[in-house]
Formats: C-alpha cells, structure tokens, sequence
C-alpha cells in the first residue's frame, strides 16, 4: 500500500499476519481492533492492496457511546450508522471477502467465547457464530458478562464495543468466516 504515515500500523499488521502464513495464501481482509483506532487491510495473495485506519478503536466508542448494558435497538442503529458514516471509504471498494482475518487481542477473545459458549475451539468461525456471540453480548448486563468463562478481565471493559465493530463489519461486508489471527503488529515489524 502506498500510504500516509497514519496507515503505516495497518500495514504493518498485515505484514505480521501474511508473515506466520505460506507465501500467497492470505486473501481477503484483515481487521485489527484497537483501543483509539480499528484497521482494515484488503489483501489478496499476501500483498496489501488497500489499508484503512479509522478512528473507531474500543476506547474511543466506549467515551462517545457510553452503553455499559444491553444494547437497545436504538443504540445499536446509532451506532452502526455512525461507523457507517466514519468507515465509507471502506465500503466504497464493494469487498466480498471469504474470510476476515481477526489480528489478535479481542479476536482471541472470541475464539475463546465461542469455545466456552458453543463448544467450538476451531479457529476459523462462520459468520452465523460471530454474529450470534455480538447478540449474546448485546442482549447481556454487564454483570452477566462478567461471569462469562473465557472473557478475560482485561476485554470485559470493551467486549460490548468490540461486539459492535464485529456486527458492523459483518453486516456491511460479504464475509463467510473469520479466521482467528495469533499474529498482528508486533509480527510484522
């Protein structure tokens, strides 16, 4: 990707996810969710085509939509419409993607909560899954979540805006699966 110096960490996700693979094997997107920012990569035979940063990491949902419980119909349509609005350049390419690879951190977290709530432990789940997990989360309190088994201390603070970029990019975004990453930024620098 030719890109301005604020896209350079999207590249270097991808170049940590493309490097634990076999040469040309990655196609499709790679997603990293981070605490200020989220990335999109769109890859296609391991070679970044297009990199995306936007302003929608974790920490910044959590301080502009301040949901602590279950996500309402309301805020749900609140939300997507502002990342919508935020993320058009993504979704001006018309991507249809058979897999997005999830970089690390909340992905594993998924994996993880897929595996204690639906006996899966694969690392590749279909959308039906992914999506059926943000609904849990949605339609969850805080404290139920909580007691959830494999939802780390550290992501219980975020699940619900992690949730909430997930829906977004699945219901955007012609995808079949997400393919859970151990690799992300560090890999690739």
């Amino acid at each position: 990707c030719a890109l301005p110096i604020w896209q350079d960490e999207a590249y270097w996700i991808s170049q940590g996810i493309i490097s634990v693979h076999p040469k040309n094997s990655i196609n499709g997107l790679i997603m990293d969710i981070g605490g200020g920012s989220t990335e999109f990569i769109q890859v296609q035979h391991s070679e970044p085509l297009a990199c995306f940063s936007f302003n929608a990491g974790v920490s910044l949902l959590k301080e502009r939509f301040p949901i602590s419980t279950i996500v309402n119909e309301n805020s749900l349509i609140t939300v997507l419409k502002f990342l919508d609005d935020l993320m058009t350049p993504l979704l001006k390419l018309n991507l249809v993607s058979e897999v997005l690879y999830g970089a690390a951190g909340v992905f594993e977290t998924f994996q993880e909560l897929a595996a204690t709530r639906y006996l899966n432990s694969t690392d590749l789940l279909e959308t039906s899954l992914v999506l059926q997990i943000c609904k849990d989360v949605f339609e969850s309190t805080e404290a139920e979540r909580n007691a959830w088994l494999g939802l780390i201390p550290m992501r219980r603070s975020t699940i619900l805006q992690s949730a909430l970029l997930l829906h977004w990019v699945f219901t955007r975004i012609s995808l079949k699966h997400l393919k859970i990453e151990t690799a992300a930024l560090k890999e690739g620098l």
